[in-house]
Protein backbone atom coordinates (compact mmCIF):
# COMPACT_ATOMS: atom_id res chain seq x y z
CA UNK A 1 0.00 0.00 0.00
CA UNK A 2 3.01 2.28 1.02
CA UNK A 3 4.30 1.61 -2.72
CA UNK A 4 1.74 2.39 -4.29
CA UNK A 5 0.67 5.85 -2.42
CA UNK A 6 4.35 6.52 -3.04
CA UNK A 7 4.16 5.70 -6.80
CA UNK A 8 0.78 8.33 -6.92
CA UNK A 9 2.74 11.12 -5.46
CA UNK A 10 5.77 10.50 -7.81
CA UNK A 11 3.11 10.63 -10.39
CA UNK A 12 1.46 13.74 -9.20
CA UNK A 13 5.12 15.71 -8.80
CA UNK A 14 5.67 14.71 -12.04
CA UNK A 15 2.72 16.01 -14.27
CA UNK A 16 2.98 19.56 -11.94
CA UNK A 17 6.28 19.91 -13.40
CA UNK A 18 5.34 18.85 -16.65
CA UNK A 19 2.61 21.59 -16.49
CA UNK A 20 4.82 24.23 -15.36
CA UNK A 21 7.36 23.55 -18.41
CA UNK A 22 4.48 23.54 -20.48
CA UNK A 23 3.44 27.26 -19.20
CA UNK A 24 6.76 28.91 -19.29
CA UNK A 25 6.52 30.85 -22.32
CA UNK A 26 3.36 31.88 -20.96
CA UNK A 27 4.46 33.27 -17.92
CA UNK A 28 6.48 36.87 -17.10
CA UNK A 29 7.33 39.19 -19.96
CA UNK A 30 4.96 36.75 -22.50
CA UNK A 31 1.86 39.47 -23.14
CA UNK A 32 3.52 43.03 -23.99
CA UNK A 33 2.63 46.38 -23.00
CA UNK A 34 3.58 49.57 -24.01
CA UNK A 35 4.17 52.88 -22.19
CA UNK A 36 0.25 53.20 -21.65
CA UNK A 37 -0.18 49.83 -19.89
CA UNK A 38 -1.66 48.46 -23.56
CA UNK A 39 -1.32 45.16 -24.51
CA UNK A 40 0.67 45.27 -28.28
CA UNK A 41 2.71 42.91 -29.80
CA UNK A 42 4.90 44.26 -32.67
CA UNK A 43 7.10 42.44 -35.39
CA UNK A 44 9.38 43.91 -37.78
CA UNK A 45 9.48 41.67 -40.50
CA UNK A 46 12.87 42.46 -42.61
CA UNK A 47 13.23 41.40 -46.56
CA UNK A 48 15.61 43.49 -47.82
CA UNK A 49 15.52 42.75 -51.35
CA UNK A 50 11.94 43.92 -51.44
CA UNK A 51 10.26 47.11 -52.43
CA UNK A 52 7.35 48.74 -50.33
CA UNK A 53 5.15 47.82 -53.26
CA UNK A 54 6.01 44.24 -53.18
CA UNK A 55 5.81 44.06 -49.49
CA UNK A 56 2.50 45.80 -49.52
CA UNK A 57 0.86 43.43 -52.03
CA UNK A 58 1.95 40.16 -50.15
CA UNK A 59 1.21 41.62 -46.73
CA UNK A 60 -2.16 42.67 -48.06
CA UNK A 61 -3.14 39.66 -49.62
CA UNK A 62 -2.41 38.00 -46.28
CA UNK A 63 -4.48 39.86 -44.32
CA UNK A 64 -7.17 39.39 -46.91
CA UNK A 65 -7.16 36.18 -45.91
CA UNK A 66 -7.04 36.27 -42.58
CA UNK A 67 -9.90 38.10 -42.78
CA UNK A 68 -11.55 36.04 -44.82
CA UNK A 69 -10.85 32.67 -42.80
CA UNK A 70 -12.86 34.84 -40.15
CA UNK A 71 -15.55 36.58 -41.16
CA UNK A 72 -18.57 34.33 -41.26
CA UNK A 73 -21.28 36.03 -39.00
CA UNK A 74 -18.19 38.03 -37.11
CA UNK A 75 -17.80 41.98 -37.60
CA UNK A 76 -14.52 42.25 -39.37
CA UNK A 77 -13.81 44.66 -41.42
CA UNK A 78 -11.10 46.69 -43.41
CA UNK A 79 -10.07 49.67 -41.67
CA UNK A 80 -7.77 51.24 -43.84
CA UNK A 81 -5.91 49.92 -47.14
CA UNK A 82 -2.98 52.59 -48.47
CA UNK A 83 -0.71 51.76 -50.78
CA UNK A 84 1.13 55.17 -51.56
CA UNK A 85 1.56 55.02 -47.16
CA UNK A 86 1.96 51.26 -47.25
CA UNK A 87 -0.58 51.18 -44.31
CA UNK A 88 -2.78 48.64 -43.93
CA UNK A 89 -5.61 48.04 -40.62
CA UNK A 90 -8.06 45.47 -40.66
CA UNK A 91 -10.42 44.66 -37.77
CA UNK A 92 -10.40 41.06 -36.83
CA UNK A 93 -13.10 39.09 -34.72
CA UNK A 94 -12.38 35.58 -35.23
CA UNK A 95 -13.36 32.07 -33.19
CA UNK A 96 -10.72 31.07 -30.29
CA UNK A 97 -11.40 27.62 -29.35
CA UNK A 98 -10.64 26.41 -25.73
CA UNK A 99 -12.15 23.00 -25.84
CA UNK A 100 -14.03 20.93 -28.45
CA UNK A 101 -16.44 18.11 -27.60
CA UNK A 102 -19.19 16.16 -28.81
CA UNK A 103 -21.47 18.43 -26.14
CA UNK A 104 -19.52 21.14 -25.34
CA UNK A 105 -17.67 23.63 -26.81
CA UNK A 106 -15.72 26.30 -24.93
CA UNK A 107 -14.98 29.43 -26.97
CA UNK A 108 -14.87 33.54 -27.28
CA UNK A 109 -14.90 36.24 -29.68
CA UNK A 110 -11.61 36.99 -30.12
CA UNK A 111 -11.40 41.28 -31.23
CA UNK A 112 -7.89 42.81 -32.10
CA UNK A 113 -6.42 45.73 -34.93
CA UNK A 114 -4.22 43.81 -37.50
CA UNK A 115 -1.94 47.11 -38.53
CA UNK A 116 1.16 46.98 -41.27
CA UNK A 117 3.20 49.67 -42.31
CA UNK A 118 5.19 48.82 -44.99
CA UNK A 119 8.56 50.07 -45.83
CA UNK A 120 11.33 49.66 -48.91
CA UNK A 121 12.95 45.82 -46.92
CA UNK A 122 11.00 45.94 -44.11
CA UNK A 123 7.20 45.66 -42.31
CA UNK A 124 6.11 46.38 -38.84
CA UNK A 125 3.23 44.62 -37.80
CA UNK A 126 1.51 44.97 -34.58
CA UNK A 127 -1.96 43.54 -33.03
CA UNK A 128 -3.48 45.11 -30.15
CA UNK A 129 -6.90 46.78 -29.05
CA UNK A 130 -7.26 42.95 -27.84
CA UNK A 131 -10.41 42.23 -26.41
CA UNK A 132 -13.11 38.71 -25.78
CA UNK A 133 -16.26 38.25 -25.78
CA UNK A 134 -16.87 35.09 -23.72
CA UNK A 135 -19.75 33.27 -22.29
CA UNK A 136 -22.64 33.54 -24.60
CA UNK A 137 -24.51 30.70 -25.97
CA UNK A 138 -26.51 29.45 -28.52
CA UNK A 139 -30.13 30.18 -27.03
CA UNK A 140 -29.14 34.15 -26.95
CA UNK A 141 -27.69 34.40 -23.69
CA UNK A 142 -25.20 37.22 -23.39
CA UNK A 143 -21.49 36.83 -23.12
CA UNK A 144 -18.86 39.39 -21.23
CA UNK A 145 -16.52 41.69 -22.64
CA UNK A 146 -12.97 41.15 -20.82
CA UNK A 147 -10.15 43.43 -22.47
CA UNK A 148 -7.16 41.93 -22.86
CA UNK A 149 -5.35 45.21 -20.16
CA UNK A 150 -7.43 43.42 -17.25
CA UNK A 151 -7.40 39.86 -18.24
CA UNK A 152 -4.15 38.65 -19.42
CA UNK A 153 -1.34 41.17 -18.44
CA UNK A 154 1.12 39.81 -15.95
CA UNK A 155 -0.22 41.45 -12.99
CA UNK A 156 -3.86 40.03 -13.45
CA UNK A 157 -3.02 37.08 -14.91
CA UNK A 158 0.10 35.59 -12.69
CA UNK A 159 0.51 34.96 -9.16
CA UNK A 160 2.88 37.64 -7.28
CA UNK A 161 5.94 35.39 -7.68
CA UNK A 162 4.95 35.12 -11.48
CA UNK A 163 5.40 31.77 -11.11
CA UNK A 164 1.64 30.70 -12.00
CA UNK A 165 -0.82 31.65 -14.37
CA UNK A 166 -4.51 31.85 -12.76
CA UNK A 167 -6.74 29.17 -13.94
CA UNK A 168 -9.58 30.73 -15.39
CA UNK A 169 -7.57 33.47 -17.54
CA UNK A 170 -4.77 31.50 -18.51
CA UNK A 171 -6.70 29.42 -21.19
CA UNK A 172 -7.35 33.14 -22.82
CA UNK A 173 -3.50 34.28 -22.68
CA UNK A 174 -2.01 30.99 -23.52
CA UNK A 175 -4.27 31.18 -26.97
CA UNK A 176 -3.63 34.95 -27.40
CA UNK A 177 0.10 34.41 -27.04
CA UNK A 178 0.24 31.13 -29.02
CA UNK A 179 -2.33 33.10 -31.96
CA UNK A 180 -0.30 35.77 -32.15
CA UNK A 181 2.88 33.92 -32.81
CA UNK A 182 1.21 31.60 -35.74
CA UNK A 183 0.06 35.09 -37.36
CA UNK A 184 3.43 36.98 -37.48
CA UNK A 185 4.94 33.37 -38.77
CA UNK A 186 2.51 33.39 -41.55
CA UNK A 187 3.10 37.46 -42.58
CA UNK A 188 6.34 36.47 -42.81
CA UNK A 189 5.87 33.39 -44.68
CA UNK A 190 3.76 35.55 -47.16
CA UNK A 191 6.88 37.56 -48.04
CA UNK A 192 9.09 35.32 -48.05
CA UNK A 193 7.40 33.32 -51.00
CA UNK A 194 8.52 33.70 -53.91
CA UNK A 195 6.18 35.81 -56.67
CA UNK A 196 4.86 33.94 -59.72
CA UNK A 197 6.45 35.65 -62.81
CA UNK A 198 3.25 36.42 -64.82
CA UNK A 199 3.45 35.64 -68.52
CA UNK A 200 2.54 37.85 -71.27
CA UNK A 201 0.74 37.28 -74.25
CA UNK A 202 3.69 38.81 -77.06
CA UNK A 203 5.78 36.30 -74.19
CA UNK A 204 3.98 33.33 -75.29
CA UNK A 205 3.70 34.03 -78.92
CA UNK A 206 7.93 34.18 -78.52
CA UNK A 207 7.84 30.73 -76.94
CA UNK A 208 5.68 29.11 -79.79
Amino acid sequence: MKHIFLSIMMLMAALSLSAKDEDKKYLEGAVPQDENGLVVFKKTIEVKDKTKAVLYDSLYNWAKSVEAAAIHDLRTRLIDANPDSGLIIFRIEEWMVFRRLPLMLDRTRFRYALTIQCRDGKADITISTISYYYGEDANGEKGTLYKAEEWITDKEAMNKKKTKLYRYSAKFRRKTVDRVEELFKEARKSVKAKRKKVVTIEEEDEED
